[in-house]
């Protein structure tokens, strides 16, 4: 069965990756890379949240 957490998990995963990068990081390289995968967490959890207003509130 399809759930909605499944996608939320998609959307969290990816803003604790970028947690853990920017912990560890030491050089540039390694902030721009967690700075990528920040800006791509935000793009997937803009589109979750257009994906959950067509299901949940469609005509």
């Amino acid at each position: 069965e399809f759930s909605f957490w499944y996608i939320g998990l998609g959307v969290i995963a990816p803003l604790l990756l970028s947690a853990g990068l920017t912990y560890s990081a030491r050089e540039r390289t390694d902030h721009v890379r967690a700075g990528i995968v920040m800006k791509l967490a935000m793009v997937m959890a803009v589109g979750y949240v257009a994906f959950l207003k067509l299901v949940l509130f469609a005509p």
